[in-house]
């Protein structure tokens, strides 16, 4: 292969890696905030198991999604490093 095919190869992949982040984050928001979590108790009631439980989920899914941000960040930092320009994200998410 040339340099400019691997160039563009590569730019191919990078796109790709930022669209496949973008395209998970809604699902892990969507998961999070379709959850059914207890507010912190001030008058000294105690948490139920359930609700610490799902409280607990929540935070982790949360975690997650974040990550996926950052991951999506990190690929179109490189990929602007690389090339120049910024990713497309604008109707390029992956079709189902």
């Amino acid at each position: 292969m040339s340099r400019e095919d691997v160039l563009s190869r590569l730019k191919t992949d990078m796109q790709t890696a930022c669209e496949i982040e973008l395209a998970t984050i809604p699902i892990y928001l969507f998961i999070y905030y379709s959850l059914k979590r207890s507010e912190d108790v001030t008058n000294g009631l105690q948490q139920t198991s359930e609700s610490l439980f799902i409280n607990n989920v929540a935070a982790n899914i949360m975690s997650v999604a974040v990550e996926e941000m950052l991951h999506m960040s990190l690929s179109a930092n490189i990929y602007y490093a690389m090339f120049g320009e910024s990713p497309a994200l604008y109707h390029h998410a992956p079709r189902i």
